[in-house]
């Protein structure tokens, strides 16, 4: 599906329109060009130094149910503070910049959904915990990774919170090849001992009703278990929680990351677990955003 490198409030992104959108937005970068009308917006970001074309099938599968797809690089070496905070602030002001840009295609959509992949699945946290709240009406993390810096998983320490969802965080996926994993009372007990919940006053007017969903696989190198998507949600019980069983961190990525990041986290999981997650990711996005 084309799609157009172009700056929005300075920040550089990718930005691509369904397949009902003019072919003048479709063949150009003039981001001034009139698309036709659109569902809503969805940002997919990321993983660290990951290519966003590692996340075309994902993509694709937004596109198929009319919405812009704004895809921001998740870069890691800069800047050096503040890093994934810079990043979730960028979301908000890319949003800004296309209401702008495009004010009367966008003048009925207010809010948007966030799809984000470890470390673009924390920024999707930070953006719906303290960067733009009421804006964010779903964020589906995908194996987020919690750290550099820790915000969410703490340990003796105070952490962000998380606006709950309005819906069962317990669903039946037996249709989407998914496992979820309960976490015994026991070892919830554990690490609530360890973690100290505190609703921060950056977060005064917290969405109430953000649909928050976690998934989680088996892991890979570098991707601590006492910070990954199944501590987040042991010490945020409200998002939803899906376990990806024998696939490993890439499993979301069309070809395992890329040349680099490959390298760096090599594959985990076995062949059919990581193609069972993927499949049931495109289902749960579509499930998200219908």
């Amino acid at each position: 599906m084309p799609s157009s490198k172009v700056s929005v409030a300075g920040v550089n992104v990718t930005l691509s329109w369904p397949p009902s959108s003019s072919s003048s937005v479709l063949n150009t970068s003039d981001i001034s060009s009139t698309p036709t009308s659109i569902k809503g917006v969805v940002f997919l970001l990321p993983g660290a130094m990951i290519s966003i074309s590692e996340y075309n099938n994902i993509r694709n599968v937004i596109l198929e149910r009319n919405y812009l797809v704004v895809s921001l690089f998740m870069n890691v070496l800069w800047p050096i503070r503040d890093n994934h905070r810079k990043h979730a602030k960028n979301v908000k002001k890319v949003f800004d910049g296309l209401k702008s840009i495009y004010k009367q295609e966008l003048s009925k959509i207010d809010m948007y959904t966030i799809i984000g992949h470890s470390v673009g699945g924390k920024v999707s946290l930070l953006v719906a915990s303290i960067i733009d709240s009421r804006r964010v009406s779903s964020v589906l993390a995908l194996d987020p990774v919690d750290i550099n810096s820790v915000e969410f998983t703490n340990k003796r320490g105070s952490n962000l919170s998380l606006p709950s969802n309005s819906g069962d965080n317990e669903k039946d996926s037996t249709s989407l090849g998914i496992a979820i994993t309960e976490t015994c009372s026991d070892e919830k007990a554990a690490l609530e001992d360890d973690f100290v919940h505190i609703d921060s006053k950056e977060q005064s007017d917290m969405n109430t009703t953000t649909n928050i969903v976690l998934t989680c696989t088996d892991g890979g190198r570098g991707i601590p278990k006492a910070h990954n998507a199944h501590s987040i949600h042991i010490l945020h019980p409200v998002t939803t929680y899906y376990h990806h069983k024998n696939a490993g961190h890439m499993a979301y990525c069309d070809n395992g990351g890329g040349r680099w990041a490959g390298k760096f986290m090599p594959v985990i999981g076995t062949s059919e677990g990581n193609d069972k997650a993927r499949e049931s990711t495109y289902e749960l996005i579509r499930q998200i955003l219908d």
